[in-house]
C-alpha cells in the first residue's frame, strides 16, 4: 500500500511539473469613439484563419464603458494576432457602408491601416508562460 501511494505522488509530482502554466494577454484598446455596444476581441495562431471572423482561436466581449477598454484571455505559450471591433450595435458582426468598417476596429501591432488585411506576420504578440502580455490596439474608424 505504501508504495502504491508512494508512486501516484510520484506521478502526480512528475506531471506538475511538466504542466504548462498559461500567460495572459491584456488587451487595451484605446479610442472608442462613444459607449455604446460591445468591445469584441478574437485572438488567432495561425495564419490560415487570421481575420475570419468565425475561426478565430479563443475570443472575448466586454462593455464599452468610456474611451478605454480592458479584457483579459488565458492562452498557453506561443505567438497569438488580437484583433479588436467595437461592435455598436451589438450584432455579432463588422458592420460597412461603401465597402468602408462602419464600426471601430484595431489589430495587435498594427497602428495605421492600409486598405485590406494586414500580414499575420506583422501582428504577431508572444505569450510566456506564466506572464502577462500587454497589448495596446488604437481603435480606428474609416466611415461615418
Amino acid at each position: 500500500m505504501q508504495k502504491t501511494l508512494l508512486f501516484f505522488f510520484l506521478v502526480l509530482w512528475a506531471f506538475s511539473l511538466s504542466a504548462q502554466k498559461n500567460g495572459t494577454i491584456f488587451i487595451q484598446a484605446n479610442s472608442f469613439r462613444n459607449t455604446k455596444g460591445l468591445m469584441r476581441f478574437a485572438v488567432y495562431k495561425d495564419k490560415a484563419t487570421f481575420m475570419d471572423a468565425r475561426k478565430y482561436y479563443k475570443n472575448g466581449r466586454t462593455a464599452v464603458t468610456g474611451s478605454k477598454v480592458n479584457a483579459t484571455i488565458s492562452v498557453p505559450p506561443g505567438r497569438y494576432a488580437v484583433s479588436v471591433l467595437h461592435d455598436e450595435n451589438e450584432n455579432d458582426n463588422m458592420d460597412f457602408t461603401l465597402g468602408l468598417p462602419k464600426e471601430g476596429f484595431g489589430i495587435s501591432n498594427i497602428s495605421s491601416f492600409p486598405f485590406g488585411k494586414p500580414p499575420f506576420e506583422k501582428c504577431l504578440i508572444t505569450v510566456e508562460e506564466g506572464k502577462n502580455t500587454v497589448v495596446i490596439i488604437n481603435m480606428h474608424y474609416t466611415a461615418f
